[in-house]
């Protein structure tokens, strides 16, 4: 259980559960001491015999499912997530992922999930980036890249929320980017050293392995949802 994080997770949420039960019948007089030991050591053998081995065998059966789908030929499952997470991402769902990247980092070195995550951010920075260059009034365009500037640093919320997402269109098409420049990254067998950082303070993570194929993947990503957003436009 030492690379694993979900056990933890659900044990902090299960001790939560046991104080509140055990304060309805602890006496008030005794409640600050005996309440903390009660919950503690029921959370530990809990968690020793039950919890722990059943959430890690839960673990490892969604490590190996994720690792299988990204396995796919074609670079398919790149295309799949570089496409649709972003849509995980509106309702900050995306942060479930998390767990799987930490514990594939731990048992493999690497993480295949971060330049396809990257992609996706690099495909909303795009399409965001569009937008702010056909917009013709100076004082909003200036006011929108503030809203860009993020994305490159792996924040999409401030360029989804304030131009992509009320547009519609931009969203979609940063969409495409992010599964063009996914399924580029899966083709390529692309893969972090780490986890954590994409975009630009992600390009610690490929320092001495594959940073030019990294860079690529953000280019093909970010220029494929600009130009086609910009040839949709066009076509209005």
């Amino acid at each position: 259980m030492q690379s694993s994080i979900l056990p933890a997770v659900f044990m902090g949420w299960l001790a939560a559960k046991l104080e509140k039960k055990f304060r309805q019948w602890v006496p008030e007089v005794i409640d600050l001491i005996l309440t903390p030991f009660l919950t503690l050591f029921t959370s530990l053998i809990l968690g020793l015999i039950l919890v722990g081995p059943t959430i890690l065998i839960i673990e490892n059966l969604l490590t190996e499912g994720i690792m299988y789908f990204f396995e796919l030929p074609l670079g398919l499952g790149g295309v799949i997530y570089g496409g649709l997470i972003q849509f995980l991402a509106v309702t900050g769902m995306h942060h479930t992922i998390v767990p799987v990247t930490v514990k594939m980092v731990a048992e493999t070195g690497y993480d295949i999930i971060n330049p396809i995550g990257t992609a996706a951010i690099a495909g909303q920075a795009g399409a965001a980036l569009a937008v702010v260059l056909a917009q013709k009034n100076r004082q909003k365009r200036v006011t929108m890249i503030g809203s860009v500037i993020p994305a490159f640093f792996g924040i999409t919320e401030p360029a989804m929320f304030a131009i992509n997402l009320p547009k519609g269109s931009p969203f979609l098409f940063g969409c495409v980017g992010g599964a063009v420049g996914g399924g580029l990254a899966s083709i390529l067998g692309l893969a972090a050293a780490g986890t954590g950082s994409t975009m630009l303070p992600g390009l610690l993570l490929y320092i001495g392995d594959g940073l030019l194929l990294y860079i690529l993947v953000i280019i093909v990503a970010l220029l494929t949802a600009s130009y086609s957003l910009k040839s949709f436009i066009k076509r209005k």
